[in-house]
């Protein structure tokens, strides 16, 4: 069973965003079942259907758990899946909340302690350390469909999310595009001197009007003008907005996304870079309403799927 999970996590890593963890805890199991508490190790992959939704596989192993009537003890293992639903992110922490179905299996089984399926309820929080590393703490409700009994699980773990963007340490900064005024070159023509006009000649017509071709030339003639390209120069700046709804694309230290953030602008998204602490974060936006970030986290997901919601 164990070696049949972790062959899942595994191979379904693959193919998308999945945060893998370790975990130990403590499970309180019901009174009536006859048993004392146990302590829990773990493991778990959350697999992103996109950036708020994920589907959850996990194994815990409970060890030998003794009975409280000091007969001795039995073996307990469990199974589930669950559908998780992320929250919005403040100061690095992610609430989340998920429901699901296991089983429980029992080495040793007395009546009101056997193996059988369970449905859970959970909640807990995920604090991000980087783009990769976090720390999670939850609590779980579990009901057993047979017996009807009710056990408690509380657990501490450490994360890492795979397939996330690379986490880059330069400084974000915020490009501008200066364009400089266009350059003009203009050659002038030397033109011949104005011909004479024979004022008699002029009045002896019926039009009072001097032909546009004997009009002396007053002004030299500009025959072609040479334009220069513009030539765009690239500014970085650092930015001082800190307010605001975001959708933060990436996070680093040293070495700047630059295809990311390329791709990122050539798709019409402004990215602003700001700094918070040693890491570096680039952001979209601010948004006026946390709905219009939403409708924009669908297009951002489609180049960068470890985008989300950042509140600045």
């Amino acid at each position: 069973m164990k070696k049949v999970l972790l062959g899942a996590i595994i191979v379904s890593s693959l193919f998308g965003k999945t945060n893998v963890s370790l975990s130990i805890g403590s499970n309180n199991f019901d009174n009536k079942e006859g048993v004392d508490s146990a302590t829990t190790l773990g493991i778990r992959g959350d697999f992103y259907l996109d950036g708020l939704y994920h589907m959850d596989l996990g194994y815990e192993n409970l060890g030998s758990v003794d009975f409280e009537n000091g007969s001795g003890d039995t073996k307990v293992q469990r199974v589930y899946t669950q559908f998780s639903a992320d929250g919005e992110e403040e100061y690095h922490v992610v609430p989340y909340m998920g429901v699901g179905v296991g089983y429980e299996k029992v080495s040793d089984e007395i009546d009101e302690l056997k193996s059988q399926p369970f449905i859970g309820l959970g909640i807990g929080f995920r604090y991000n350390i980087s783009n990769n590393l976090n720390f999670l703490l939850d609590g779980r409700a579990l009901w057993k469909t047979s017996t009807r009994n009710i056990n408690f699980l509380t657990s501490f773990g450490v994360g890492y999310m795979l397939d996330a963007e690379p986490i880059n340490n330069q400084i974000v900064k915020e490009q501008e595009i200066v364009i400089p005024k266009h350059k003009l070159e203009i050659e002038p023509v030397a033109t011949s001197a104005p011909k004479q006009v024979n004022i008699s000649s002029v009045f002896s017509k019926s039009s009072s009007v001097i032909p546009i071709q004997n009009r002396p030339n007053l002004l030299p003639v500009v025959q072609s003008a040479t334009v220069q390209a513009p030539i765009q120069k690239v500014e970085q700046q650092y930015t001082n907005q800190s307010n605001g709804t975001y959708i933060q694309v990436a996070a680093y230290s040293k070495f700047q996304p630059r295809a990311l953030l390329s791709k990122l602008t050539q798709s019409g998204h402004k990215v602003i870079l700001r700094k918070s602490g040693s890491m570096k974060k680039a952001l979209i936006g601010p948004y006026r309403t946390k709905t219009e970030a939403l409708n924009a986290l669908k297009s951002i997901k489609k180049i960068t799927r470890s985008a989300f919601i950042y509140k600045g």
